[in-house]
């Protein structure tokens, strides 16, 4: 036990889905027995509400439509993550740190745990807070030289190092809080990587130890006789309607996931007999069920998966979801699912569904990384919490 209570506010900012509001709360429930006093940020409230109900919900601040002239996939590394986000743009900037300094003036954390929170990190390390990094390999590149290791190197990126970094001092110094010497400055300590070497794409470069993710994974099981497919969606991407159609064409049995699904889309699945579920199903559970998995490429469901023997079909929306789909797709055991292509039909899922070659590569890349020894971020992350807190265990 602890001796008082301490705040901690636990953080995403970027990222859609459960894919970082899910380990937060993981995390948040061992915090708790160790005497914290929890409080989450999210950007999407009605997601991180199923999920972490018991704990006091706030909304992030949102990035705006910002429009840079860059490729939505294929960024150069991190600094192209920011640029694409409005990190380049001063007026951009603003509006989001003035958010979370309003609501750290309002919470008053003695610690943040940023999970895919760049300007809340930045802001955290020039107010004098401790920040605590945990995340995906993808989010937290190495820091070699006081340079971010770059994912692209053949490209330079859309706006330069020292252009975001004098955006940054620009904005901070408004804010009347310390300027960072440099763009690496909050990001170079207290990081939690939780991924496996095969799904870290800075894994040559990284010189830091890379743990197992902080929810559970499932153990390897048999594959089932038929065809049963767990869908992970988000309902209102663009195309998802002509993904619906196509599963249901299929004749095969379907558990669905729809984040912001829409009711029609929902209880057109149900009256095809398929399993809907309201709430997220643990995937340790769901997924030894099922013989595919159909997502987006996030990096939790793609770890489960991996763990699991499941072969993937992915359909990636984003730039960390690409680069998720091109290591599986190394390894094997993943495909790329396109609904914008002219050839996508139910004839087309089917094909990915029963290619033998994806379900001998996954069974095999599970048996691999469920037998190699690799210590779970819970804990780790759990001590660095209460190390930033000056916390010692009684």
């Amino acid at each position: 036990m602890l001796a008082e209570s301490f705040r901690v506010l636990l953080a995403s900012e970027l990222g859609s889905n459960l894919g970082h509001v899910g380990p937060l709360s993981v995390l948040a429930r061992a915090l708790v027995q160790k005497g914290a006093s929890i409080s989450i940020a999210a950007p999407e409230l009605v997601l991180a509400n199923r999920i972490a109900p018991e704990f006091p919900l706030f909304q992030a601040p949102r990035w705006g439509a910002y429009h840079h002239d860059g490729a939505a996939l294929g960024a150069e590394g991190f600094l192209d993550l920011l640029a694409l986000v409005g990190f380049g743009s001063p007026a951009f900037l603003t509006a989001v740190m003035r958010g979370w300094q309003a609501l750290l003036d309002v919470l008053k954390p003695q610690v943040i745990v940023a999970d895919h929170a760049p300007a809340l990190a930045y802001l955290g390390e020039a107010l004098g807070l401790p920040v605590v990094h945990v995340g995906t390999a993808f989010t937290l590149p190495p820091v070699l030289n006081s340079r971010f290791v770059s994912l692209r190197p053949d490209r330079s990126p859309l706006v330069s190092e020292r252009r975001l970094l004098q955006v940054l001092s620009q904005v901070l110094g408004e804010l009347g809080v310390p300027r960072p010497v440099r763009l690496t400055s909050a990001y170079e300590k207290n990081r939690v990587i939780c991924s496996v070497p095969e799904l870290d794409p800075f894994a040559p470069s990284r010189r830091e130890a890379s743990l197992l993710p902080l929810e559970q994974l499932p153990l390897l099981a048999p594959m089932p006789e038929e065809i049963r497919l767990f869908v992970y969606l988000d309902g209102s991407a663009p195309g998802i309607e002509r993904v619906i159609h196509a599963l249901a064409a299929l004749n095969r049995p379907i558990s669905a996931f729809l984040g912001n699904g829409t009711p029609t889309l929902l209880e057109f699945l149900r009256l095809r007999g398929h399993r809907v579920w309201e709430t997220p199903p643990k995937l340790s559970d769901i997924l030894p069920e099922v013989s595919h998995v159909l997502f987006h490429g996030g990096n939790f469901t793609g770890h489960s998966s991996l763990f699991a023997g499941r072969p993937q079909l992915i359909w990636p929306l984003h730039d960390e979801a690409a680069v998720n789909l091109g290591m599986m797709s190394k390894l094997g055991c993943a495909t790329q699912i396109d609904p914008s292509a002219g050839d996508f039909s139910s004839d087309s899922l089917l094909k990915a569904l029963t290619n033998h070659n994806l379900v001998g590569a996954a069974l095999e890349r599970g048996a691999l990384v469920q037998n190699r020894k690799q210590d779970s971020s819970l804990p780790t992350a759990v001590k660095a919490v209460l190390s930033a807190a000056g916390r010692v265990p009684i």
